[in-house]
């Protein structure tokens, strides 16, 4: 089960594609991201670009806790970082599985999970 928030786009459950695979399947890039998102910190990525607005901030994380996975993305005006209801993007999304994730991650986000792996970057621009 996936649970989705996202502020000014989309609220409440919606279903989530699942590949049917388990870890002997995974990429090795797959394996390597599944291996940081079960260490204590997760994924974190902070970004800038020159959107239409003027700079926006953009904020991403995939971790696991108590069992599940999240993944969260935000998008600001930097004069807008302590005010969520003004960000362009707020996005929190919650899975059972590491395959449902990595699907959305994948087909929702647009994010590759070998991008996610690199030292810094990794974010696709909007």
């Amino acid at each position: 089960m996936a649970t989705f928030s996202a502020h000014g786009h989309q609220r409440g459950p919606q279903a989530a594609k699942s590949r049917p695979h388990g870890n002997a399947m995974l990429t090795p890039a797959q394996q390597q991201l599944k291996s940081r998102v079960h260490q204590t910190a997760g994924v974190w990525r902070n970004d800038r670009y020159r959107g239409a607005a003027g700079l926006v901030c953009r904020e991403f994380f995939f971790k696991r806790v108590a069992q599940r996975y999240h993944l969260g993305l935000d998008e600001y005006l930097p004069e807008h970082e302590d005010a969520v209801d003004l960000y362009l993007r707020h996005l929190r999304a919650s899975f059972d599985s590491f395959d449902a994730a990595l699907d959305y991650l994948a087909n929702g986000l647009r994010i590759a999970p070998e991008n996610l792996l690199a030292p810094r970057g990794g974010l696709p621009l909007p």
